[in-house]
């Protein structure tokens, strides 16, 4: 009797998906950083069991059919295309809500990589307590990270 159970979790499915994830970042596949894969094929275990089990049945046979897997994990690309342009489009919308200034900053640690408040006042000419205000905000709104203390604190994007 077949059963369309899935098969219980050894750890070689995570494991192939991680080296999938490590050969598309090998390839310059620029998605996946910002989002994941493997929470995709999470929320569609039994299409990923189905299509692994169709090009399975076949792979050693002559007349082989991979169409099963390869639409699968297209889609789940596609679906990971679709789930950044999400995240960016959501990202933009609550940036255009925040005072100039903090756009400011934002996109002087962007390309700088990490920047302190004497820096940040330096560039842009702010009363450094006013930039200390922002600062506090963007970290609570989880924009950026503070790395290390007092005069020397630094920040980076979270």
């Amino acid at each position: 009797m077949f059963s369309t159970r899935r098969p219980p979790d050894s750890g070689n499915g995570r494991l192939s998906r991680a080296l999938t994830t490590l050969l598309l970042l090998r390839a310059g596949y620029g998605y996946v950083p910002y989002s994941s894969m493997e929470s995709i094929i999470e929320r569609n275990k039994d299409s990923y069991y189905l299509a692994l089990r169709r090009t399975q049945q076949v792979i050693r046979k002559e007349e082989r059919n991979w169409a099963p897997w390869l639409v699968f994990f297209l889609k789940t690309m596609a679906k990971q295309k679709d789930n950044l342009a999400a995240k960016v489009k959501e990202e933009q919308s609550l940036r255009a809500s925040l005072p100039a200034l903090s756009r400011q900053i934002l996109e002087l640690v962007k390309t700088r990589s990490e920047i302190t408040v004497k820096e940040i006042e330096e560039s842009t000419g702010a009363n450094r307590n006013t930039i200390k205000v922002h600062v506090k905000k963007l970290a609570e709104q989880q924009y950026l990270r503070q790395v290390g203390q007092g005069r020397g604190a630094r920040y980076i994007i979270k």
